[in-house]
């Protein structure tokens, strides 16, 4: 029997710290329109995030909507343990896009990694069809409009959880793209990547290509240095890691003509291992297993105008070695899901611009548009006359590449904040 319900789970929190008030425009390694962080408060904070849980016999699944639609749990009830890593903290650190990196759990990301919205409430609904329960998590993305949505879903007595992934683009533009799921595992003396023999390309210091699993390269132990290993397209469906200490591990599987790319990440168990270390308490660190569409995340094509794409994947817990060398794919009756979409209501920010543009909602008080289509409505604003749409609409016409015209808006004006941005 599928339960899905909703509770609260209490976290220590240490706050980011945003980089400024507003948004860095042109800056190469921030991302309009999205707040960039500087630093994170060093004492934290007890702070309560809304959960939903989605449980069966065998496991029970909590997702985290304020956390970027992450899977925070993955409880194996058959044995009683933790099958991810679990952050007990959320603690971010320096590292792209919005310099607000959080670990643990299964992250999705899109259109770039890691998501900008990885520490922000995304949007969510619940729901059943006979014996299949299911949670979606998604937004419209502030920067792009391209939507996404993940589902993740249980069948009754069944040990998997079921990720379905809906992309799409309604907007006049095509826009790069990639999507990864990254599934962050405890790293131990003891865990094996497992894959079955086939060519691997090793990025550290270094590109090159090898044959797994070669001398050694199964054993986070070996590693020295933070590492990815992404397999060549072809290969067999499964992968992941097992921790022989511990006595379990994750088998991803999915569809290798689907989801071609295979990623696994270490720090190593060297002087690396400190990055992940940061992100956490207690001395503990990670490795992540990653799966997507691309092969590997140089690939950065177009997602055309008017295109959606969708695909399967399935995490499974298992409790033995052999376990990776007998899988086979779930056979599971999974429900057609026509209508995924979550849209841009979530977001207080994003709703609020929404419905100004549509007239049906005040200017909003926040200088700081999304990158939604703003410029017809900030233009009617300005003509009603209300001069506080300059800013706004200066802000807008920068990241669409239009900075004299920008610039026309906001040259003559003695607002602090006006300033800055003509500066």
């Amino acid at each position: 029997m599928i339960q899905i319900r909703e509770t609260t789970r209490t976290l220590p929190f240490y706050r980011p710290l945003p980089l400024t008030n507003l948004p860095l425009i042109y800056h190469r390694e921030h991302l309009f329109p999205y707040t960039s962080y500087g630093d994170t408060e060093t004492a934290p904070v007890p702070r309560a995030f809304r959960m939903v849980v989605l449980e069966n016999e065998a496991l029970r699944v909590e997702v985290a909507p304020e956390l970027g639609g992450r899977v925070y749990n993955l409880f194996d009830k058959r044995i009683g343990k933790e099958i991810l890593f679990s952050n007990p903290v959320v603690k971010s650190v320096r590292i792209l896009p919005v310099w607000a990196y959080i670990s643990g759990g299964i992250e999705f990301n899109f259109p770039i990694a890691h998501s900008p919205t990885s520490t922000a409430e995304v949007g969510c609904a619940t729901g059943r069809a006979g014996d299949y329960g299911f949670v979606r998590v998604g937004e419209r993305e502030a920067r792009t409009g391209m939507e996404w949505v993940v589902e993740l879903g249980l069948v009754a007595d069944q040990p998997v959880l079921v990720q379905r992934t809906a992309l799409r683009n309604q907007t006049g533009a095509a826009h790069p793209w990639m999507l990864w799921s990254i599934c962050a595992v405890r790293s131990t003396d003891e865990t094996e990547f497992v894959h079955p023999p086939h060519r691997v390309m090793l990025h550290d210091d270094r590109v090159v290509e090898s044959d797994w699993p070669g001398d050694g390269l199964n054993w986070d132990r070996h590693y020295r240095q933070m590492t990815a290993l992404f397999w060549k397209p072809g290969s067999a469906p499964q992968f992941g890691a097992f921790h022989h200490d511990l006595g379990f591990g994750l088998m991803h599987l999915a569809d290798p003509a689907q989801l071609p790319g295979k990623k696994l990440w270490t720090y190593g168990h060297g002087a690396h291992r400190a990055w992940g270390q940061a992100t956490t308490e207690g001395g503990l660190s990670y490795c992540e297993i990653e799966a997507g569409p691309l092969f590997d995340q140089s690939e950065k094509p177009l997602f055309p105008a008017g295109a959606e794409h969708r695909y399967t994947e399935f995490w499974m817990p298992v409790h033995s070695r052999a376990a990776f060398d007998r899988a086979v794919m779930p056979s599971l009756n999974l429900p057609d899901w026509p209508e995924p979409w979550l849209g841009w209501k979530h977001s207080a920010w994003q709703a609020g611009w929404e419905a100004f543009r549509q007239n049906a909602r005040p200017l909003p008080s926040s200088v700081v548009p999304t990158g939604i289509e703003l410029e017809a409505a900030l233009r009617r604003e300005l003509a009603r006359g209300n001069p506080r749409a300059a800013e706004p609409l200066a802000l807008w016409l920068s990241f669409h590449k239009r900075p004299k015209e920008a610039l026309s808006l906001v040259d003559q004006s003695k607002e602090p904040t006006a300033c800055r941005v003509a500066g």
